[in-house]
């Protein structure tokens, strides 16, 4: 794993940790704080850290093909996020 790939991910991490923090605060209901550091070196990721996003909100497949199921069991996929992407974002979970 390259050093460019870990400041990219830290970056990443930061980004998202500020874009949620600033979103949260302009509610008035979260304050929160990052700290990110590329001192401590590399590490390996986890296979579990890999995936694909099922695409809920255009992919409809999933829910009438029979076969679609085993041919995603097949894919030995190490994570499936499921409702994937920004369907998350406005997911109804109620």
């Amino acid at each position: 794993m390259t050093t460019i790939f870990l400041r990219r991910l830290c970056l990443g991490a930061i980004f998202a940790a500020t874009l949620s923090a600033c979103s949260q605060a302009a509610s008035g209901t979260i304050r929160s704080t990052v700290h990110a550091s590329l001192a401590s070196g590399e590490r390996t990721l986890s296979g579990q850290f890999f995936g694909y996003n099922l695409d809920s909100g255009t992919f409809k497949a999933w829910r009438t093909d029979k076969g679609l199921l085993s041919q995603t069991a097949s894919m030995a996929a190490g994570t499936l996020r499921y409702p994937g992407g920004s369907v998350a974002n406005y997911w109804n979970w109620a």
